[in-house]
């Protein structure tokens, strides 16, 4: 099935869409109802505080995966098989603490275990806690299942501020104003253990190419960030308290490619100008304006800096002049497997002509 998919041939054209310092480049990810609908998860049903569950539910994701695969043989389009391993952002925390999980059906909360700064010397990462070692492990299975068909992240990282955000809750947010200097000495730490643990999952993967698994698309090296704090806060905020820490982590990870929310619209600037970020992904809110629908703003504001959107086929079809105006990567959802194919060959047709492999 890897065959089908000529996987090394969308890396190339992910490369040339990375290299390109002009504008008029695109790339399409496609979605439409298939096989793998046939699987579905409630993370309710499983018992997370036992190892066996959690391998229990990697299989389940493997066998969807390679149902994704044979969904898409035969649309030539941009999306790279792979599994980005979800239990919920409250999961992501525990490799800083020890905290309790409320899972629902597809997500899961973790508890405020920061209430007061007089206990910040109790936290800590380690690669010895439960949910460390879980995502280290999933790193190691799932890539070792999937070798030469199939990419893995197992561990989509928080940046620096969205951990603090994670351990301090809502707290965070005064912390700006009533603790600046107490978080900045924190943020540093969290830093550290940010790519401390990053080092770790990606040292346990591997896989049959080179670079990085992103929300099956690709970057090719680095690490795969979540900003999501930053929409809530304003541009100098952001400055002073994300950006210098989410830099430090890009370096020192070879680059990114960061997710954040299109509430935070005022972020984007902030965001696009670091340096050593690949693409920045940005997720539409239902109660705010689409990047689709002010397509002139966000090209201004990120300028040249390739972005990843989530978009309509209608969308696609009726700003793609507009588009041309910046590189992205396009994400849409379709009716049908004939519908994709129709959506990759206009995009085609409209970027920058790729060479072949």
């Amino acid at each position: 099935m890897k065959d089908d998919l000529d996987i090394p041939r969308r890396l190339n054209r992910y490369r040339q869409f990375y290299q390109a310092a002009d504008n008029g480049w695109f790339l399409i990810i496609t979605t439409f109802p298939g096989k793998a609908d046939l699987i579905s998860f409630d993370l309710r049903t499983f018992d997370f505080t036992r190892q066996s569950e959690h391998q229990r539910y990697w299989d389940g994701l493997v066998e969807q995966a390679f149902y994704c695969i044979e969904d898409h043989i035969g649309v030539d389009d941009d999306w790279i098989p792979g599994i980005v391993l979800h239990y919920g952002f409250g999961a992501f925390g525990m490799v800083y603490a020890d905290a309790a999980l409320t899972f629902t059906e597809d997500t899961c909360y973790m508890e405020s275990v920061l209430p007061d700064w007089s206990q910040k010397e109790k936290f800590a990462y380690s690669p010895d806690r439960f949910w460390s070692q879980i995502f280290i492990q999933a790193a190691h299975y799932l890539s070792e299942k999937g070798y030469g068909c199939f990419m893995v992240d197992s561990y989509p990282n928080p940046s620096p501020l969205d951990v603090v955000n994670l351990l301090r809750g809502n707290l965070l947010f005064t912390d700006f104003y009533e603790y600046p200097e107490t978080l900045t000495a924190f943020l540093k730490q969290v830093t550290e253990w940010v790519i401390e643990n990053a080092k770790m999952v990606y040292g346990a993967m591997h896989h049959a190419w080179e670079g990085r698994l992103t929300f099956n698309a690709w970057i090719p090296d680095g690490i795969l960030l979540l900003e999501d704090a930053a929409d809530l806060c304003s541009p100098a905020v952001y400055r002073k308290f994300g950006f210098p820490y989410t830099r430090q982590v890009l370096h020192e990870m070879g680059g990114g490619y960061i997710h954040h929310h299109s509430l935070g619209r005022q972020q984007y600037r902030n965001m696009a100008s670091l340096d050593d970020l690949y693409v920045l992904q940005i997720s539409s809110d239902p109660a705010a304006t689409r990047p689709l629908s002010e397509l002139p703003y966000l090209f201004e504001q990120v300028g040249n800096k390739p972005v990843d959107l989530e978009c309509t086929v209608d969308e696609i079809v009726h700003q793609i002049d507009q588009l041309r105006k910046g590189r992205a990567i396009l994400r849409a959802s379709c009716e049908n497997k004939e519908e994709a194919q129709w959506l990759v060959r206009f995009v085609r047709d409209k970027s920058k002509k790729f060479n072949p492999a």
